[in-house]
């Protein structure tokens, strides 16, 4: 990843479609070359990110660290197999509207872009969450996850249309659980999602 990239938000057109399994995944990566890099879950609605890292729910996270009720060392999880550092959602907490538009976020993203190298977003579906659309134009790249054989290409469309609407840099589709028998034969990587991908890039 471009070296200038600091922040980067994992969305997808509708739910699982594997945005938290590739967040974590490349959060590990990130953090295992030497990357200061930290995984923060957006999912307001569903937590994936935070129920997959760790196996109780945490007294401090995002939220709570947002509206300055702990600091960001207290909220922050370590990862087990690796230097990477997770901040994640606790569990029934009331989530305010518009919270990626609000000066209290602009200013706790200051401060870690301060501490680490990369941060990367867990975020809901672009489709069906505004806050998602907020978020993906005020970082420097979006990833967006489509899911082999269940993502439709209309959905697909629809979420490259909103994040060019909303200005956001695109850097490409990541296709989960594919067969790479059947992809080859098909040759989706020409004519299918990534001709798409292709498209919103140059656009």
């Amino acid at each position: 990843m471009d070296a200038t990239v600091k922040t980067v938000a994992i969305t997808s057109s509708q739910p699982d479609e594997g945005k938290s399994t590739l967040t974590f995944g490349l959060g590990r990566i990130s953090a295992m070359s030497g990357t200061k890099t930290l995984i923060i879950d957006g999912d307001f609605r569903r937590r994936q990110l935070s129920s997959s890292a760790m196996d109780e729910d945490p007294e401090f996270g995002f939220l709570e660290c947002l509206f300055g009720e702990c600091t960001i060392e207290e909220a922050i999880v370590k990862d087990e197999k690796t230097d990477l550092h997770i901040l994640p959602l606790t569990a029934d907490r009331h989530t305010p509207r518009d919270v990626f538009g609000s000066r209290a976020f602009d200013k706790l993203m200051d401060q870690l872009k301060e501490q680490y190298e990369l941060i990367i977003f867990d975020t809901g579906p672009i489709v069906l969450m505004a806050e998602t659309r907020v978020l993906a134009s005020k970082v420097d790249q979006v990833v967006v996850v489509a899911r082999w054989l269940k993502t439709n290409r209309a959905s697909l469309k629809e979420t490259l249309t909103i994040l060019n609407d909303f200005k956001a840099t695109i850097t490409g589709v990541a296709i989960n659980r594919v067969d790479m028998n059947k992809y080859h034969r098909q040759g989706y990587g020409h004519s299918g999602y990534g001709a798409y991908a292709k498209y919103y890039r140059e656009g």
